[in-house]
């Protein structure tokens, strides 16, 4: 217990005054949630601020009946003046709208003010299904019993790395069949008429329709007619025998038949469909949560800010700057007169003095000629305040572990990298790169050679161990101070863990993890002045290591890897990086690199070689 008294007392930062969140669901309906490549489920854990998801976490017995919307859009432009802004406008919600888009620059569509004899025509029909309300229910969903494990241990850290800061209490799905008609007609009245024809709402009756469409003035409508049909958020249950290849309008509208049955119909439909939207949930709002962590019963004790502290004032009311000696002491006076004059001229009752030397209150006189006590009042946390930091922890910690593991993924794959890179002869060497995904500089073409000064401009791997050393210091110099802060391990008399802790402050309240740079990507430790500043992957904008005494210490307590080793390689690879290249670039670009057909010119070649003998390639 002392060693929570001395924690509190010691840490400035507050946050009685932090505003409670009610209504803490969030909901996300944009791209962040429609990549294919995360599985969503209901009970998943998530992180916000990451946009990652994690472990599933909770058991989901049962959900909520969905409810669904239904919609039918049957686009015709035949006698559109604008046929593709018209387009553009009518598909902007669809999920089709990339596919229609490809459609609509293959072929030139007329509009009715062109007097062409014979022309291509352009139809779009789609059915959607957006299915919504499927929430878990909380009341008979449980988390699991390792997650709870973790929480019975007060490992809070372990529980969010795992489980997320959130988790996924509702989902919203989509499924839609859309259909792209293309035709050759001259007259858009046969058009629209053709059209009409085809305009059959999925569950009706298609007879009346289909007669319509054999009459003799559609006949070059008929022949010329190609219909492409495109699925989204389909099943594969047993219930779906059916095809989606139509080669007639007598199979396009079987085809539109079957997927409103399956659709409305299939086996497990509430649970297919592409999530287009979810609804996520702090932890710290889950009923079970609550009860297992003892979140709501802990009493947590924090310091009173000085600004509500009653401060002294002068007997005579006159404006004066105290101090604390016996002439200007007997000047000031507090309201209350039971109250006791700190050295500082704050006033509290005499069992909230604290002896500053021995971190615990003890008894002081009033009429006293100076002071050695400072007032250290305390007040208990409001129980959404102790929410709110959990939750607010809870995201940063999550935030800090897909940090340490971005920049150790990124030491492999510059190894891996380079390791490749030297596995190509130097008859390679002019042979252009495929690129495998986007940097920020300026976009260009590179080959081997040039892949190999950026990543491996001395030939030994260099960049690798300098790499390596960055990743180390910052989490000596930045990672592990910021965690121990948030635990007060690095407070008081003993380095145990006190779980309290996390729930007494938010994270920005520490200064161990308020630099707000060391959370930025491709960032190191600043030696100078503490805090971060761009790392090596930056190249040349990385800024020179000039000083050896904010830094990873050893044994003898000097620095572990010294600022003069990293000095003489950044002065051989000066030139290397030169002209915007950038290591992190060539990483995200073409790591792991896959060579091309095609090569660099003679120019080129010529320079490359030069830039690597400046080098030491």
């Amino acid at each position: 217990m002392m060693k929570v008294i001395i924690t509190l007392f010691t840490v400035i930062a507050f946050v009685v005054f932090l505003p409670s969140i009610d209504g803490s669901a969030t909901i996300i309906s944009d791209d962040r949630i429609r990549n294919l490549d995360f599985p969503i489920v209901l009970g998943r854990g998530y992180n916000v601020g990451t946009n990652t998801f994690q472990s599933t976490c909770l058991n989901v017995n049962d959900i909520t009946t969905p409810s669904y919307n239904y919609d039918y859009k049957f686009n015709d432009f035949s006698k559109s003046t604008d046929v593709v802004k018209e387009m553009s406008l009518a598909v902007s919600t669809s999920l089709s709208r990339s596919a229609v888009g490809k459609e609509l620059k293959t072929e030139k569509i007329t509009s009715s003010r062109t007097k062409a004899k014979s022309s291509t025509r352009m139809i779009v029909s789609s059915m959607r299904i957006e299915r919504y309300y499927s929430s878990v229910r909380e009341e008979v969903s449980l988390i699991n019993d390792d997650a709870l494990a973790l929480l019975d241990n007060q490992d809070y850290i372990g529980f969010f790395k795992g489980c997320g800061s959130s988790y996924v209490r509702s989902i919203r799905r989509v499924q839609e069949l859309t259909a792209i008609f293309k035709y050759q007609e001259a007259s858009a009245e046969k058009a629209a008429s053709f059209a009409k024809s085809i305009e059959v709402p999925p569950g009706s009756n298609s007879g009346t329709s289909s007669s319509e469409l054999k009459k003799s003035k559609f006949n070059e409508a008929n022949k010329s007619l190609t219909i492409k049909i495109l699925g989204f958020g389909l099943g594969l249950g047993t219930s779906a025998q059916g095809t989606l290849l139509a080669t007639s309008l007598a199979e396009y509208f079987k085809i539109m038949e079957f997927g409103f049955r399956a659709f409305t119909q299939g086996e497990n439909a509430k649970s297919i469909g592409m999530v287009y939207g979810i609804e996520t949930l702090p932890w710290v709002d889950n009923p079970h949560f609550q009860a297992s962590s003892n979140v709501l019963d802990v009493d947590i004790e924090v310091p009173l800010p000085k600004s509500l502290i009653p401060k002294a004032f002068t007997k005579d009311r006159t404006v004066r700057i105290f101090v604390n000696d016996v002439d200007t002491r007997s000047l000031f006076r507090c309201k209350e007169t039971a109250f006791h004059m700190d050295k500082f001229g704050y006033c509290c009752d005499g069992g909230w003095l604290l002896n500053i030397t021995s971190s615990e209150y003890e008894n002081e006189d009033q009429n006293i000629e100076t002071s050695n006590f400072v007032c250290a009042p305390t007040r208990t946390l409001d129980k959404s305040v102790v929410k709110n930091n959990m939750s607010i922890n809870a995201e940063f910690v999550s935030r800090l572990d897909s940090m340490v593991t971005h920049k150790m993924n990124q030491i492999f794959i510059l190894e891996n990298c380079v390791t490749a890179l030297i596995g190509f002869p130097e008859t390679f060497d002019d042979y252009l790169l495929k690129e495998q995904g986007y940097g920020r500089g300026v976009v260009r073409e590179s080959s081997v050679l040039e892949m190999k000064i950026a990543l491996n401009p001395t030939g030994d791997y260099s960049l690798i161990k300098f790499l390596g050393e960055e990743v180390e210091e910052w989490l000596d110099m930045y990672y592990q101070p910021c965690i121990a802060a948030l635990f007060g391990t690095n407070i008081g008399s003993s380095p145990d863990v006190e779980p309290k802790f996390f729930m007494a402050y938010g994270w920005i309240q520490h200064d161990a993890c308020a630099e707000f740079a060391c959370l930025s990507d491709n960032m190191r430790w600043d030696r100078q002045n503490g805090g971060c500043v761009q790392g090596i992957l930056n190249g040349r904008s990385s800024p020179l290591n000039s000083s050896n005494d904010n830094c990873k210490k050893d044994d003898n307590n000097e620095c572990q890897y010294q600022s003069s080793d990293l000095s003489e390689f950044r002065d051989n690879v000066e030139d290397c990086w030169a002209n915007g290249n950038i290591p992190f670039d060539f990483m995200n670009r073409f790591c792991m690199p896959v060579l091309t057909n095609n090569r660099i010119d003679a120019e080129d070649h010529e320079q490359n070689q030069e830039l690597a003998r400046s080098c030491r390639v």
